[in-house]
Order: C-alpha cells, then sequence, then structure tokens
C-alpha cells in the first residue's frame, strides 16, 4: 500500500470519527432539549392539575350546598 493510501485511509478514518462524534453531541443536545420540553410540560400539566382540583373542590362544596336546599325544600 502506498504512503497516499495509507494517508487517504487515515483521513477517511478520521473524518469519520469526527462525524460520529458530531452525531453524538447533536444526539446528546437533543436529548437535553427533549428533557428540558418534558420537564417543562410536566410542570405545566403540575399546575393545571393544581387549578383543576381547585375548582372540583368549589363545584363539589357548591353541589353539595345545592343537594342541601333541596333536601331540605322538599322536606317541607
Amino acid at each position: 500500500m502506498s504512503r497516499l493510501q495509507e494517508a487517504h485511509e487515515r483521513l477517511e478514518t478520521a473524518v469519520t470519527r469526527l462525524d460520529q462524534a458530531v452525531d453524538k453531541r447533536f444526539t446528546v443536545v437533543d436529548s437535553q432539549q427533549d428533557a428540558t420540553a418534558l420537564s417543562d410540560a410536566l410542570d405545566a400539566a403540575r399546575s393545571d392539575n393544581t387549578r383543576l382540583q381547585a375548582v372540583t373542590s368549589t363545584l363539589a362544596s357548591r353541589l353539595d350546598s345545592t343537594i342541601d336546599r333541596l333536601r331540605k325544600i322538599l322536606d317541607e
């Protein structure tokens, strides 16, 4: 094998390794961005859940009050 071919193969190997390293780096960055997006979505879902629990509690209280009033009216 000539020196030129050996140099060419080493260059090809180096370029391939560089491509793999770049791909791996982008995968890590994408994973971090995905994790951040998922974390943000989870925070938003938790916030919505807390708000909906408060609304549900208020509605349940109002319904209980209305049912009590209706029972009193029907008993009269």
